[in-house]
């Protein structure tokens, strides 16, 4: 159901006045304004002014699975009433990445010795640090 005209207004504005987008084209960005999303089932995203599309980019890359999974918001839920997040930095633990970690291995050619898991947040960082490691 798309928003009313006012509220789509106020985020075109908050939008032009507060927000960067990384490769646009800034003179069409300052003429048409962003296309706002509000909602999103599976591969479909639903705009502010009700038109739905398909997400294309799966939301860049890290929707993989479809936007509003409610199973997955359901044990996010769960985990964060537990614990948030906890880095493992230094010689800090947490149950989920510990878990997660012995799974992964698991699933990884027995043959070739790997037996740890180092999480990093986005491919960057874990080119990164593949790069130290290979030095």
């Amino acid at each position: 159901m798309p928003l009313p005209r006012a509220t789509i207004d106020e985020l075109l504005r908050l939008d032009r006045a507060h927000v960067i987008h990384p490769i646009t084209e800034l003179r069409r960005h300052e003429e048409a304004g962003a296309q706002v999303f509000v909602g999103g089932q599976g591969i479909e995203l639903e705009r502010a002014d009700g038109w739905r599309v398909i997400d294309g980019f799966s939301g860049l890359f890290n929707i993989n699975v479809g936007h509003g999974r409610t199973e997955i918001a359901d044990a996010v839920q769960k985990q964060m009433r537990r614990l948030a997040y906890y880095p493992s930095f230094w010689d800090f633990g947490n149950e989920p990445a510990t878990r997660l970690a012995e799974r992964l291995v698991g699933l990884l050619p027995a043959d070739r010795g790997l037996t740890h898991v180092l999480f990093h947040s986005g491919g960057s960082e874990a080119n990164e640090a593949n790069f130290k490691f290979a030095r």
